[in-house]
């Protein structure tokens, strides 16, 4: 789903697709590149990946939270599951509510994001932004990521093992931002190999 056609309905239509006809023996990767936000509510708070019809003022109800997405892909039958999330603050939150958010709730997301189930990789920590350069033609996670599973990662003809990819990207993407600007982009790993 790109562009428009990355609303949230259409989003967990497709994972509960995904779901339904994912076998154990997959291996199922899920990608998204988009822009994401920390809410804090009173009763709720959660980091939210923004879908084309998202309202800025709804984010609680018309963005796709962690804990959905975390709910949907967690039922989806494959053993091996990777969520890549390339958007700014993805390792952690930003607000546009203006609502301080302490140290001990980012710590409790960033735990949440912790899986059995599943492993997440996103594009940088909590206070950085995911940089993009006209001459890449993506974002550099996404550059990097493409490139690590089309031939620059080692891979025995068939599979690329999972922890050489991130550490690839991890490396790639920290040289070519550091050097490219006076930023760092560092991404992360959450879950259990």
């Amino acid at each position: 789903l790109t562009n428009e056609k990355a609303k949230l309905p259409e989003i967990i239509k497709a994972l509960k697709i995904i779901s339904d006809s994912a076998k154990p023996e997959d291996t199922v990767l899920i990608f998204f590149a988009t822009h994401g936000e920390f809410i804090k509510s009173e009763t709720n708070t959660d980091y939210y990946l923004i879908t084309s019809d998202a309202e800025s003022n709804k984010l609680p109800f018309t963005a796709l939270s962690m804990s959905t997405l975390k709910e949907i892909v967690s039922k989806i039958p494959a053993l091996k599951k990777v969520i890549f999330l390339d958007s700014c603050h993805s390792g952690g939150i930003c607000r546009r509510d203006r609502t301080e958010v302490t140290q001990q709730v980012k710590e409790e997301i960033f735990q949440n994001f912790v899986s059995d189930s599943f492993i997440i990789i996103t594009s940088c920590l909590e206070n950085e932004s995911s940089e993009e350069y006209d001459k890449l033609q993506h974002g550099v996670f996404t550059y990097y990521l493409l490139s690590g599973l089309t031939g620059a990662v080692e891979s025995d003809g068939e599979n690329i093992i999972l922890h050489s990819l991130f550490l690839y990207i991890n490396k790639a993407v920290k040289e070519y931002v550091s050097s490219s600007s006076c930023h760092s982009q560092i991404p992360q790993f959450f879950g259990k190999l």
